[in-house]
C-alpha cells in the first residue's frame, strides 16, 4: 500500500487514536465488570456464611435455654426427693463399706498397691 500524504494521513492518525481510545475504554469497562462480578460473588458467599453462623447461634441459644429449664426442673425434683428417708439410708449404708472394724476410713489405694 502506498504511503498516505497530506490530509489523508492526518485522518488515518485520528482514526488510529480513536480506535486506541475505544479499545482502552472497552478494556477498562471489562475490568470493572469483572471486578464487580467477583466482588458480588464474594459478598453473596459472605452473607450466606454469616446467616448460617447466626442460625447456628440461635440454635445454640435455644438449646442453652432448654438446658437451663431442664436443670431447674431437675433441681426441684432432687430437692423433693431429699426428704425421702429410704434414699438417705441407702447413702448411709453405702458409706459403711468404707470404714474398717476399728472405725477408721479404709485407704483402698494403699490396699490395692499391696
Amino acid at each position: 500500500m502506498a504511503e498516505k500524504k497530506g490530509p489523508a494521513k492526518a485522518k488515518w492518525l485520528k482514526i488510529d487514536k480513536a480506535q486506541q481510545a475505544t479499545m482502552l475504554e472497552v478494556l477498562g469497562a471489562a475490568i470493572l465488570v469483572g471486578v464487580a462480578v467477583v466482588l458480588s460473588i464474594w459478598l453473596v458467599k459472605y452473607i450466606v456464611f454469616n446467616s448460617r453462623v447466626i442460625g447456628e447461634k440461635d440454635v445454640a441459644i435455644k438449646n442453652y435455654e432448654t438446658s437451663l429449664k431442664n436443670l431447674s426442673t431437675l433441681e426441684a425434683n432432687v430437692m423433693a426427693m431429699s426428704d425421702n428417708a429410704d434414699l438417705e439410708s441407702v447413702a448411709r449404708d453405702s458409706l459403711s463399706g468404707c470404714y474398717g472394724d476399728d472405725g477408721k476410713k479404709i485407704d483402698f489405694y494403699k490396699e490395692y498397691n499391696e
